[in-house]
């Protein structure tokens, strides 16, 4: 087997190894329009496309990527391998190829939008997580091809009321530094499409709130958890584009603990945490206007009560103890809210946990 550039003679072949890889998956076979002219599609737009032959120059399978619209990120496209020659290293083989054609182009973040429904391209949805992808959006995979040097990058997370986004800004304003505080992700809000980030777009897109507070606590939960994996993409992105200031960068972060270890290290990372009952006891204490517009809005329901109870569930649910030792025990350095403990002493503290402190 050999992996090789496309070229033309190649075309028929090419769909007809995707017109049958489908019709393997229960597919109704149809042929991508990219495909009949893959120069065109590919090569003329800057990027590449590979075929896998046999002995006999036949082929057994084809990959390709596009540029995606972020700078750096490019996607995946049309990885097929013929059904008789799958799970014999055909499809990794590709893979790599692809990655490693994206890396030499300067793309550090490879994507991948899979088919649906999920029960007929199983194997894509198994596939791609074995090779260090992971979904960030319903169809959507993710893998960092390059790792970013984030030396001069200090993440805070934890949970509500810790205190995060005012350390964010005290420790930007000391060091001369870049604060991304709460929900900085944001400023790309405008421009995000709704099938790649239904999390964050839900709100961006709502006609009717009482949808949104009428959710139940296991609606509320899932939507969270989606957002915070669509932060993630977001944030390095945007993490991504400060670095060339050559300032350090203090960050309040949705990024989920176990991808800090693989961007960061424990030098770079602090967790702040708080009582979890304050999170909900507190919620509406903020002259937040979003939070103020929600309130007004469950008590204008028709009944009240029942309305409020409900939503301090949804806020019980991902503020739980058991989201708090999570945080707790993940190996990073710890600061636990003290009402008594100065900002200033605060800031002293992070500066010594993340090794920071100035002589």
């Amino acid at each position: 087997m050999k992996i090789k550039l496309y070229e033309n003679k190649y075309r028929d072949d090419v769909i007809f190894v995707v017109l049958q890889a489908k019709d393997a998956l229960g597919r109704i076979p149809a042929i991508n329009a990219d495909l009949l002219d893959v120069n065109a599609n590919y090569f003329e737009k800057g990027t590449k496309f590979f075929v896998a032959v046999d002995d006999n120059d036949r082929v057994i399978g084809c990959v390709g990527y596009s540029k995606a619209l972020t700078e750096g990120e490019a996607f995946v496209h049309r990885l097929f391998v013929k059904p008789a020659m799958k799970h014999t290293g055909i499809g990794t083989a590709l893979l790599k190829v692809v990655e490693e054609e994206m890396i030499r182009n300067g793309i550090s973040v490879s994507l991948v939008h899979l088919g649906e429904p999920k029960t007929q391209w199983f194997e894509s949805y198994s596939f791609y997580p074995k090779h260090g992808y992971y979904e960030y959006a319903p169809r959507y995979m993710r893998k960092d091809l390059v790792k970013k040097k984030l030396e001069n990058v200090y993440f805070i997370n934890g949970t509500a009321y810790a205190g995060k986004s005012t350390l964010v800004k005290n420790l930007a304003e000391k060091y001369n530094g870049i604060a991304c505080e709460e929900n900085y992700q944001d400023r790309l809000m405008d421009e995000l499409d709704s099938n790649e980030f239904p999390g964050l777009t839900y709100t961006r897109d709502l006609k009717d709130w009482t949808h949104f507070i009428r959710r139940t606590p296991d609606e509320y939960e899932a939507w969270i958890n989606q957002v915070n994996k669509e932060c993630t993409v977001l944030e390095q992105r945007i993490i991504e584009g400060l670095l060339n200031q050559n300032k350090p960068i203090f960050v309040d972060t949705n990024i989920p603990v176990e991808k800090l270890w693989e961007i960061s290290d424990k030098d770079h990372v602090l967790i702040m945490l708080a009582d979890p009952d304050i999170s909900v006891r507190r919620f509406f204490d903020r002259p937040d206007r979003e939070k103020q517009f929600l309130y007004q809005l469950l008590l204008s329901e028709p009944n009240p009560e029942s309305a409020m109870s409900n939503f301090r569930e949804c806020l019980n649910r991902i503020n739980s103890v058991e989201k708090y030792n999570e945080f707790l025990n993940s190996g990073f350095n710890v600061i636990i809210r003290d009402e008594h403990r100065t900002m200033e002493e605060t800031v002293s503290l992070a500066e010594e946990k993340l090794k920071i402190k100035t002589s």
